[in-house]
């Protein structure tokens, strides 16, 4: 809460979702309160837009094989063009769900461009791959039939986020991923710069009587 200036509730309830929705122990609340420090330094998401994203599109992507770290990084560039969290999140779980079971015109569109979602195994690929594959397929192609197509794979919901992934580009996903996946100690860092001096002493005590409300409340 400190590292984002976010309210302690609402942090609290975030890292809850994510590690029920990718069946962390809590243990690992430190690595999660890290992804969404490290994730908010480097993006425009907010503690809030992680929420809500996380809301629709965490479980369906921990089924799929997705880490927290991939998941948070795409809800970061989509954000940076101008997505709220929630759809981002939308978007997303559409996109997931389509290629888990796609209609007959998502595989045949898939086929013709020669887009392969899974590998020898049958695992599902990482985010960026799949981009990496659509960016190349469709290069070439009018921004009109890149829509068109993008939207027969991914249904109408999912297009405009898909397009903007697809405008970052995978380096950009694999690039925030990986900081993400190094991001042991951000939230601390965070949380001492912001911690520094008298505001930060103002910023303890009231987590603290929030703390103790919410105590006496329960």
């Amino acid at each position: 809460a400190a590292a984002s200036g976010e309210d302690l509730g609402l942090v609290a309830d975030v890292m809850t979702s994510a590690l029920n929705s990718f069946g962390l122990e809590a243990s690992e609340s430190g690595r999660v309160a890290d992804i969404l420090a490290q994730g908010a330094n480097q993006s425009a998401a907010s503690v809030d837009d992680m929420g809500y994203a996380f809301k629709y599109a965490a479980p369906i992507a921990n089924q799929l094989g997705i880490s927290i770290e991939e998941l948070s990084a795409s809800v970061g560039l989509m954000v940076d063009k101008g997505m709220k969290g929630e759809q981002a999140g939308t978007t997303l779980r559409a996109a997931f769900l389509r290629l888990v079971d796609p209609p007959k015109s998502a595989r045949e569109a898939l086929n013709e461009l020669g887009v392969e979602i899974t590998d020898s195994d049958g695992k599902m690929k990482s985010l960026s791959e799949i981009i990496k594959q659509l960016n190349k397929s469709t290069d070439g192609l009018t921004d009109a039939q890149k829509s068109a197509i993008v939207s027969t794979i991914f249904g109408t919901e999912a297009t405009s986020g898909m397009l903007s992934l697809m405008e970052s580009g995978p380096e950009k996903i694999k690039k925030m991923t990986t900081a993400l996946e190094e991001s042991g100690g951000a939230s601390k860092k965070a949380a001492d710069e912001m911690l520094d001096g008298w505001a930060g002493s103002l910023t303890k005590m009231e987590s603290s009587l929030d703390v103790a409300t919410k105590s006496l409340v329960n």
